[in-house]
This record gives C-alpha cells, sequence and structure tokens, in this order.
C-alpha cells in the first residue's frame, strides 16, 4: 500500500518507492501518480490577535484544513519585530505559540503566515500591536533663573524615547514660550542619536514665572519652568495671609465666609490673572467661584458648599501656571462640619403636585407630589432644579443635600426651594414601586439626618390636573393641537381637540419606570382600560381620544380629549375621572 503526502488541491504528485535492501533499485518499473483532491484551502484563526511593545505573549492557533506537526511547523509575522520564541503543536489544527514583541515596533499590523512542509495558512493584518507611546522628557535646564531680560546659562534639552525609554532621532520638536514674554534661540530642533534638541531661552523682562513648552507631533509635550529674579521661590507670586480657613458650618450648607486668595510680586504689588484650580479633598462637599483668576486687586474667592460627613473637611486651591503640565504644592483649608437641623414633614405635608390635595388617597405610585416642611433641603429660596442625571434620561434623586424616599426607595427630584421665612417645598415623584400598596413611610433626609417618617395613604389612582395658576384651581394648562395655550383670547373650536395635563392618572401599559421620561415612540405608556378617565365640559361628555404617560416627561400624564359638538361657550367647568376619583376642578375656554 502506498500513502500518497500531504499537498496542495489539484496538484499531481510522483511516489518513488525505495528497495530498502541498500541497492539502488526501485520496487516499481513505474512510480504512481497521484491527484490530489479539491480541498478549502488551509485557514487560521489567532487568539490573543493583538499585544503591546515589549511584551512576550502566548497565542493560540486554530486552524481549518490544517495539518500542523510538531518540529516541521514553522511561524512567522513577515517583520522582525515579533519574534517566534517556540512552537507546541497539540494537534493537527491547534498550536500554541509564544512570541516577543519587540520595545519599539515600526508598523501596528502584521501578516501571521503558518507552514507546514507544503501547506501553507496565511492570516492578512492578524496580529497587532497597540501603537507605543511616545514622551518628550526634560533632560535638562529646568528650574533655572537669571535677571529679567537675560538669557539663562543652561540649555532647555528635551530628549524624544518611547515608552520604554529607547531614544528616537530625527523628530522635530518646537520649544514655544507660553507664559512670561520670554523667547528662544531657536524654536525648533531635530533630535540626534540620542534622542536629544535643545533652546536657550532669554527670559521675560518682568521678574515672574516664565515657560517654555517643547511639543512634536505624535509625542506628549514637556514644560521648563523657569524664573525671572533672585531664585525660582522669588520668581512666583507671594501669597498673603488667606481668608475663610476654619471655619464652622452645618453638614451640607454653604460656609459663610468665601475662601479668599490674594496675589502680589516681590514688591508687595497685586498681581491678577494668577489662576487657581480648587478642589474638595474630604467630606464630600463643592466649591464655585465667580473667576478662576484673580481680579485688579490679586484676589480670588470661591464658596464653600460643605459635604454631609460631619467632622473636618479639606479643600485646596491650587495655583495653575498657564501653558504647562506643572503642579505646584497645593493652598489648604479646613472647616468643621457640624450636624445640621432635623428635618421636619407635617403629617398633611405631602399632597398631589397637581392638585395640592392632601389627606386620603393624596398620593398615587409615578405622580408627582409637593412635599412641604421645615428643613428639608439646602437649595436656594430661588428654588433649584436638579435635572437628569448626566447623559441620560432619568432623574437624579440626591441634591443640595437632600434625599426622599418612600418604603426605602428614593424619589427622583424636580424642585427643590428653602424658604426660612415660611416652609420648605420638595417637587418628587412617588415611587412606582408602591403599586398595590394603601400606604407609606415617607422620609425626607437633609446631609444624611433624616425626618421622622410621615405615613401617607396611596391608591392606584389620585388624579391632578395642572392649572394656569398653579394653585390647583381655575383654568386648565390646557393646549390646542399647535401647542399654544387654550385661554380666554384663544378658546378652543367646537369639535376640536384639546390636551390637558395631570399627574397620578393611574397605571399604564407598558408600565412607567421610577424617576425615566416616558417613551416618545411606539409603543407610548398608555393608561390601561380599567383607569380610562371621562371627562365632561360644561356638563357635556367628551371623548378621551388619548390617555397616558406624557412624552419625554416623568411623572406627566396627558389626556388629549375632543371639545363635545353640543358644548357649552366661554369658560366652562371641565370634570376628570378615573377609577371612582374626581380630579380638582378646572376650566376650559370654548368657542
Amino acid at each position: 500500500m502506498v500513502t500518497a503526502p500531504q499537498g496542495a488541491s489539484g496538484r499531481a504528485a510522483s511516489v518513488v518507492v525505495g528497495n530498502p535492501d541498500s541497492q539502488n533499485s526501485d520496487f516499481l518499473a513505474t512510480p504512481p501518480k497521484f491527484t490530489y483532491d479539491a480541498v478549502a484551502p488551509a485557514s487560521i484563526a489567532l487568539s490573543p490577535a493583538s499585544g503591546s511593545a515589549g511584551q512576550t505573549v502566548t497565542l493560540t492557533v486554530t486552524g481549518s484544513g490544517t495539518h500542523f506537526a510538531q518540529g516541521v511547523t514553522t511561524m512567522g509575522f513577515g517583520s522582525g519585530d515579533v519574534v517566534v520564541d517556540s512552537i507546541t503543536v497539540n494537534r493537527a489544527t491547534s498550536l500554541t505559540a509564544t512570541v516577543t514583541v519587540l520595545r519599539n515596533p515600526e508598523s501596528a499590523s502584521y501578516p501571521v503566515t503558518v507552514v507546514t512542509g507544503q501547506e501553507v495558512a496565511y492570516l492578512p493584518s492578524g496580529f497587532s500591536i497597540a501603537a507605543a507611546s511616545r514622551f518628550l522628557v526634560q533632560q535638562s535646564g529646568n528650574l533655572q533663573f537669571g535677571t529679567p531680560g537675560s538669557t539663562l546659562a543652561n540649555p532647555l534639552a528635551v530628549r524624544a524615547q518611547s515608552e520604554t525609554g529607547l531614544p528616537i532621532s530625527g523628530v522635530t520638536v518646537t520649544f514655544t514660550v507660553t507664559f512670561g514674554g520670554g523667547s528662544v534661540s531657536a524654536a525648533s530642533g531635530v533630535t540626534d542619536s540620542s534622542g536629544l534638541a535643545s533652546t536657550q531661552l532669554k527670559l521675560g523682562p518682568n521678574a515672574g514665572p516664565n515657560v517654555v513648552t517643547a511639543s512634536a507631533s505624535g509625542f506628549s509635550s514637556v514644560s521648563f519652568l523657569a524664573g525671572g529674579g533672585s531664585s525660582i521661590n522669588s520668581a512666583m507670586p507671594l501669597l498673603l495671609p488667606n481668608g475663610g480657613d476654619n471655619q464652622t458650618g452645618s453638614a451640607g450648607t454653604v460656609l459663610p465666609e468665601p475662601l479668599t486668595l490674594t496675589f502680589v510680586d516681590q514688591n508687595r504689588q497685586p498681581i491678577p490673572g494668577v489662576q487657581i484650580k480648587w478642589a474638595v479633598t474630604a467630606g464630600g462637599g463643592s466649591i464655585t467661584t465667580a473667576s478662576p483668576v484673580s481680579d485688579s486687586s490679586g484676589k480670588v474667592s470661591a464658596t464653600w458648599t460643605l459635604g454631609p460627613t460631619v467632622g473636618t473637611q479639606n479643600a485646596t486651591a491650587t495655583i495653575v501656571i498657564e501653558g504647562s503640565n506643572f503642579i505646584l504644592d497645593p493652598i489648604r483649608f479646613t472647616a468643621t462640619a457640624v450636624a445640621g437641623p432635623t428635618p421636619v414633614v407635617p403629617s398633611d405635608g405631602a399632597v398631589n403636585g397637581a392638585s395640592f390635595k392632601s389627606g386620603v388617597a393624596a398620593l398615587a405610585p409615578g405622580a408627582i407630589a409637593s412635599i412641604f416642611g421645615t428643613n428639608l433641603t439646602a437649595a436656594p429660596a430661588s428654588g433649584a432644579q436638579p435635572g437628569f442625571v448626566s447623559g441620560t434620561d432619568v432623574l437624579q434623586t440626591t441634591a443640595n443635600g437632600t434625599r426622599v424616599t418612600f418604603d426605602g426607595v428614593a424619589a427622583p427630584l424636580f424642585f427643590l426651594k428653602h424658604d426660612a421665612a415660611t416652609y420648605d417645598q420638595l417637587n418628587v415623584q412617588v415611587p412606582f414601586e408602591l403599586a398595590g400598596k394603601t400606604s407609606a413611610q415617607l422620609v425626607v433626609y437633609l446631609n444624611g439626618k433624616p425626618s421622622a417618617a410621615v405615613t401617607v395613604a396611596v391608591q392606584p389612582v389620585s388624579p391632578g390636573l395642572f392649572t394656569v395658576q398653579t394653585s390647583g384651581t381655575g383654568p386648565a394648562v390646557a393646549l390646542h393641537p399647535d401647542y399654544s395655550a387654550n385661554s380666554a383670547a384663544n378658546p378652543a373650536s367646537r369639535g376640536t381637540v384639546i390636551l390637558l395635563y395631570g399627574t397620578g392618572l393611574g397605571p399604564t401599559s407598558p408600565a412607567g419606570i421610577t424617576g425615566k421620561a416616558a417613551p416618545h415612540a411606539e409603543p407610548l405608556a398608555i393608561t390601561v382600560s380599567q383607569y380610562w378617565p371621562t371627562i365632561t365640559i360644561g356638563g357635556v361628555s367628551a371623548s378621551v381620544e388619548f390617555s397616558g404617560l406624557a412624552p419625554w416627561f416623568v411623572g406627566l400624564w396627558q389626556v388629549n380629549v375632543t371639545v363635545p359638538a353640543n358644548a357649552p361657550t366661554g369658560e366652562q367647568p371641565l370634570v376628570l375621572t378615573t377609577g371612582g376619583s374626581r380630579a380638582n376642578p378646572v376650566t376650559v375656554f370654548i368657542k
């Protein structure tokens, strides 16, 4: 029996069988000939398919139609940047290879070739290498000082190198004076065989810091700091005693005194334009400032809102040298946060946010509720709207030190207002998670300090219609199909549709999601049939064309109703009923 060797499809081969008697005679006078069957070409896949500069990687090569053999199969990447250290054949269709990627590869993508005898499996761009980071680093000349207007003694030298420290020659480096008004002897230079390029700095005419930034295409930049003065420190702005340090305030509130810094030069003259970066380093508060730079008197100030943590809180102010990557020692501030006042919500303090009805069945899952009380928020008297969580369509549940829960479920926040003279107001969404319950425990937290729990009644529907005067009575917030407002000057014609807006109008399909904007495309969240509202206008039954969550909004229901053909004209009462509950009385205008 004679077996043909492996070969490419369609290839003809002759097989010669030698005589084992050590003589040169053949067993067969005419060698048999074979033609290989046509088969799919060998192919391979790599895992992983990438590596990093300077890394040794173990690759698994999986073949299809391959005949890998130990000691026979070889592997290559078309470049000396990737070196094959070893190959272990697991079976005819699988092998493991260990490869080393050089420290500074020239290309980011490499073909992979696996050869077994005359069998070749080729994978173009099969292995990639993450481009190595390249840097400019300071070599010499940083932190010099001299007389303003003079040329510094030592050149500013940079070295271009790979992330593994190898020098890179032939790189064009640009030197730019970014602060201080000085000039350089050479605006650019090309790195030599050691990766070096340099220039010399002539200081600006005034005492103070000078910054030179070295940059090159494809490289991270680096900056040099120099000073016009007797020392590098004398070139920096002087800081007069700062204000606002070591204050005490309630956790979550604004400190009464702003944080203030004043900068002067060596002659005690104010320095405007000193840039400051503020940061809270402990306590979780926040800092705001009208301007990040010192004014004409050399002053810069900021407002510090303490975080919710009782105890020591810290903040820093750091001088920013424009155009550089220098990080100077920060100026530190300390404050002591003490426990703030306890939030208080009266037993009837939670009401429907549209009708302002309180008492039995005042709240429904998903509805907008208004909560009144004292010490409920650190928001200003002008009010605050927390809005959506950044990058989402979900409302925030914590803002201005305030958090509200119903049976432990956080309530999304619409509006917060603190008014020490009267009462605080919070507009929140009642979580949909309360569906099926008849009551819930409401708790308001201010900077982590909870109010006493208040029991609120819950039922599936608690309809409220929004009114123009935001009092729950009078003309309804109603729109025509062109979104103009229904009013005495713009009444609705009989037979036309008007759009009403309310809250607490019951379950929808699909169900609403707490805090999330209602869908604006099919399927819209439509009121389930059990709670489909009925409406009369001027005592005449009207047809409800749509009822459901208002697209794009949270906690808001929209009802589209057709004005009856026989509705009386003028300002007419509109009555909405759903689930056996009647909404607050409102009016609309008909012509």
